[in-house]
């Protein structure tokens, strides 16, 4: 869902301004969140019996992920 809610929504961001450029990945982000959708990173650390651990990297950071995966491999657009 998230590589498709990217490509939909990777046209309008390359053409979008700073500000709304956030907004865009914003909406992205809220949109897995209600889903039920988490952003995650694998933690150094594993479990006692060698399982390996992800934690949630928050909002912010997800938002910063979301607008570099909107920037990758769109076409490039000359101002």
């Amino acid at each position: 869902v998230f590589r498709s809610l990217v490509k939909e929504n990777q046209d309008e961001y390359l053409r979008a301004n700073k500000m709304d450029k956030n907004g865009i990945a914003n909406v992205i982000v809220k949109a897995i969140r209600d889903r039920g959708g988490r952003f995650l990173r694998r933690c150094e650390q594993t479990t006692p019996t060698g399982q390996v651990l992800y934690v949630d990297i928050g909002n912010d950071q997800a938002i910063v992920k979301t607008c570099q995966a909107l920037r990758e491999n769109g076409p490039r657009l000359i101002a």
